[in-house]
């Protein structure tokens, strides 16, 4: 991908991702292969997974999430204070996975070729 490259927007919709107990905050949205989507909920402590629809599939509860990047084709993971927890989507569902603790907060994460950067 050209990093100088323009991107146009072609469209433009909203879609409410919250459960009948949620006032939502959707803090972080990540795009996965298998045409689902995964938000990062800081509000309700949830991660959700949404379907080609829009519609929640599934959730993790978590504490605090933060922000969420993808890993793998199957795997995210989110910050929460200063924990990293990796979730990963398995026959539709959420799992949550391995957590690695951290000596500081993180507020943001990103992936880039196996390299885990974290901004605080």
């Amino acid at each position: 991908m050209n990093p100088n490259q323009q991107l146009t927007v072609r469209r433009k919709s909203k879609y409410i991702v919250k459960m009948s107990s949620d006032t939502s905050q959707t803090v972080s949205i990540v795009g996965m292969p298998s045409d689902k989507v995964i938000v990062s909920d800081s509000q309700n402590n949830k991660v959700k997974l949404l379907d080609q629809h829009y519609n929640v599939s599934s959730h993790c509860d978590v504490s605090g999430s933060q922000e969420i990047c993808q890993i793998t084709s199957s795997e995210v993971a989110v910050t929460f204070n200063k924990d990293v927890k990796f979730i990963s989507v398995s026959n539709g569902q959420l799992v949550s996975g391995r957590k690695i603790s951290l000596q500081h907060a993180a507020y943001g994460i990103a992936h880039h070729e196996g390299i885990h950067a974290r901004i605080f």
